[in-house]
């Protein structure tokens, strides 16, 4: 009987350092344009729950680099594709060209950028502890990235933030009294951060190549065993 296999590189968790960069750069790029639709007069808020955890699959066993370049990819496209009026606006109400206004808009989501690869790198470097433990600092890292994007000076956008899509649901809404609109970005991250551990665990004393150096690791192991091999030979 056929029975159907998954490519290697879409295997977890074993597999999935496999992965190639493209592929995972492609990934972040559409968890980033899916996010965008949650802002959207659809109110489609589905993908905000989800969208993020797709971004974290996509940094886990790959290269710091790498980890970097998603988070980035994931925020340019989340601009571009949830606020390009902004360019609009800069056009016909701010005097600049066409061209301009959208090359404006590059500049935000680059800085955008910059704060979603940092937050990628830095919840990549918590991986090598384990993923159970990045997918747990995860949401703190999260909203902590979000509260300094809304106090950016001159660009600063507090605006479609991960709660604001869960604050169509009245009884988690009742959060923001307390918490505000960060402490619903933090429930959402954390739901975001659930799945992806469960598909992810790894098996006990795993580490990551991208964490423990992989054939560098060897690699480096081979002239301490031949001096060793050399002393051995001439004590004899």
């Amino acid at each position: 009987m056929f029975r159907f296999s998954w490519p290697s590189f879409l295997r977890l968790p074993s597999a999935v350092a496999n992965t190639p960069p493209a592929f995972r750069l492609v990934f972040a790029a559409l968890s980033g344009a899916a996010l965008a639709l949650s802002y959207s007069g659809w109110y489609l808020t589905i993908y905000s729950w989800v969208c993020v955890g797709i971004l974290l699959i996509a940094i886990f066993g790959t290269r710091p680099s790498v980890a970097f370049a998603c988070g980035f990819v994931h925020a340019i496209f989340f601009v571009f594709a949830s606020v390009p009026w902004i360019a609009t606006v800069l056009s016909v109400h701010g005097g600049l060209s066409t061209t301009g206004g959208w090359g404006v808009l590059f500049l935000i989501a680059a800085a955008w950028g910059i704060l979603t690869g940092t937050f990628a790198w830095i919840v990549h470097r918590l991986s090598c502890r384990g993923i159970a433990f990045a997918c747990f600092g995860a949401p703190f890292v999260w909203v902590t990235f979000e509260f300094v994007r809304a106090r950016l000076p001159e660009i600063s956008f507090p605006w479609n933030l991960l709660g604001y899509p869960a604050s169509a649901n009245l009884a988690l809404l009742q959060v923001t009294t307390v918490t505000g609109i960060y402490g619903l970005s933090f429930l959402v991250a954390a739901f975001n951060a659930l799945p992806t551990a469960a598909v992810s665990v790894e098996s006990p004393g795993h580490r990551h190549r991208s964490c423990s150096g992989g054939p560098t690791g060897r690699t480096a192991a081979c002239p301490r065993s031949a001096i060793t091999s050399l002393r051995s030979r001439r004590a004899t």
